[in-house]
């Protein structure tokens, strides 16, 4: 996440946290902590959430401005190994399209990127990402297997 021109990133570790770290300087602004297991895996959402997945069973979202706990869902039955977003490509992509408009200023590649995720993240009229999390990767495998046979 960019904010103030400055760039941030999230890392997740086995002491039950996710640290939301300023690039630049290498100095932590927010340490998310709350989980009672090691966090696996995490994703940073285009509302400024971020999303974490645990050992715990648990998939916690975060304000990433605030560092504060926003939602703890604890319905796995396993640990939490993966997470995507609704809008993962879109925010991964950003103002690059298969078009080759590209914005000549930095604020027309911030209009157009921020254009697309709103075009991306949008239902019934809202923006709203959505996510799922994956406990299992045997879960996965069986049912993308399901899947591909009710498409034959």
């Amino acid at each position: 996440m960019w904010r103030d021109g400055t760039p941030r990133i999230a890392s997740v570790s086995k002491d039950s946290t996710c640290r939301i770290w300023v690039v630049n300087t290498g100095r932590t602004e927010h340490v998310l902590s709350g989980h009672r297991g090691s966090v696996s895996c995490v994703r940073w959402g285009g509302l400024g959430h971020v999303y974490t997945g645990s050992h715990d069973k648990s998939v916690r979202v975060w304000d990433a401005v605030k560092g504060t706990l926003i939602h703890n869902m604890t319905t796995h039955g396993h640990w939490v190994n993966h997470i995507a977003l609704s809008s993962d490509h879109v925010l991964q992509t950003a103002f690059f399209d298969h078009t080759k408009d590209v914005p000549e200023t930095e604020e027309g590649k911030r209009q157009k990127a921020k254009a697309r995720f709103e075009a991306a993240a949008k239902v019934q009229g809202k923006v709203a990402e959505r996510f799922v999390s994956a406990s299992e990767l045997s879960l996965l495998i069986r049912l993308r297997l399901k899947l591909m046979c009710h498409r034959r």
